[in-house]
């Protein structure tokens, strides 16, 4: 499962600055069958902004970054700009552990992670909530409402054999407004 939460707020002075957060939570789930179960293996996010060709979709920040092996719980903190674009997190698994990698291009408005689980379950649904945060710049070109974006998800499941990829990755794009979101194009 797959789905962004979308956070919005205005900043008159100094700016006028708009900030966009996304709240991204891929839910990954394993299966059994008669004679071997297959379990998550690893997920990845990534956002693209495309800052290089819209210099005013100004990447701020992201969380979790850097990258981290076998934790059961993973906490962080995001916040930019006015008050209302700010997020606190606590993931908690309780069946095997997870790490992550995070990279990113602020230049190009670009982010993404990759987690890894290791002694997952079939049967057991890992959840990770990454977050990053843009700003809108009207002093750049696309430096207006709405953020345009791109997310994609994905994920790996494991036997015995090791990792395979799911059937289809899937990917979103939208036009995110003040007060609503444009689906611009999905595929799964």
């Amino acid at each position: 499962m797959a789905m962004v939460k979308f956070y919005y707020a205005y900043q008159q002075s100094p700016g006028p600055y708009w900030w966009f957060l996304n709240l991204i939570q891929h839910e990954v789930e394993g299966f059994p069958t008669p004679s071997i179960g297959f379990s998550p293996c690893s997920a990845g996010e990534g956002v693209n902004a495309y800052s290089n060709t819209l210099p005013g979709q100004v990447f701020w920040g992201a969380a979790p970054t850097g990258s981290s092996s076998g934790q059961q719980t993973i906490s962080y903190t995001l916040g930019a700009g006015p008050s209302g674009v700010y997020v606190q997190m606590t993931e908690t698994v309780t069946q095997g552990t997870i790490g992550w990698g995070y990279s990113g291009n602020p230049s190009l408005g670009q982010d993404s992670w990759n987690w890894n689980f290791y002694n997952a379950v079939p049967d057991y649904t890992y959840t990770v909530i990454p977050s990053d945060i843009f700003m809108l710049d009207p002093s750049k070109p696309g430096g207006y409402p709405p953020l345009y974006e791109t997310i994609n998800f994905t994920s790996t499941f494991t036997n015995w054999l090791g990792c395979w990829t799911s059937p289809s990755p899937i990917t979103i794009t939208v036009d995110v407004y003040t007060n609503q979101v444009t689906v611009l194009g999905a595929s799964t």
